[in-house]
């Protein structure tokens, strides 16, 4: 249970690269596959940044208070391309995607998208 918890405190490896942007006040996030309480993890460590946050469906292991954290949430089944048109383009500065593709069966053209 311990390292539950502490897991959940460590800050996510993937923000090292862009620690020096996300701090700063309006940066624009869209977390693809937004699901596990990204948005919580994320607004903690970088609370002035804005977050939206993209999944299949709000029931991805997301409670209130991630989407407290969200701006905007987009329910998009990323295997429906025209699903993605509900995604307002150019309008982030950064898009994370943390193990998305793996679970797409055409994630190569998930891809070419974003």
């Amino acid at each position: 249970m311990l390292a539950v918890v502490l897991h959940y405190f460590k800050k996510p490896f993937h923000f090292d690269a862009l620690d020096k942007y996300l701090g700063a006040p309006g940066f624009r996030i869209l977390d693809v596959g937004c699901g596990n309480h990204a948005p919580s993890k994320t607004k903690m460590y970088y609370p002035q940044c804005r977050y939206f946050g993209l999944d299949k469906a709000p029931e991805y292991n997301l409670y209130q208070n991630d989407f407290d954290c969200m701006e905007k949430f987009f329910a998009v089944d990323l295997e429906d391309p025209l699903a993605l048109e509900t995604i307002p383009e150019k309008s982030f500065n950064c898009i994370i995607m943390n193990h998305v593709i793996e679970h797409l069966k055409n994630g190569e053209q998930v891809l070419r998208i974003f």
